[in-house]
């Protein structure tokens, strides 16, 4: 659940952005700022996955 709503995200506001790229009303650059920061949040929700949940869930 947690990954799908990090993805709705990204995939919403990169839509927003793009939008506004097509219509000429925001530069390009600002959704590649977008996708090289959004990275960083994927990249800790990814290590929390692998760090946290073994604890919790006593996997083995």
């Amino acid at each position: 659940m947690g990954e799908n709503v990090i993805l709705l995200t990204n995939l919403a506001w990169s839509a927003w952005l793009f939008l506004g790229f097509v219509r000429g009303r925001l530069p390009f650059a600002r959704l590649e700022h977008w996708q090289t920061r959004y990275v960083i949040g994927y990249a800790v929700w990814a290590w929390t996955v692998v760090l946290a949940f073994p604890l919790v869930f006593d996997f083995a």
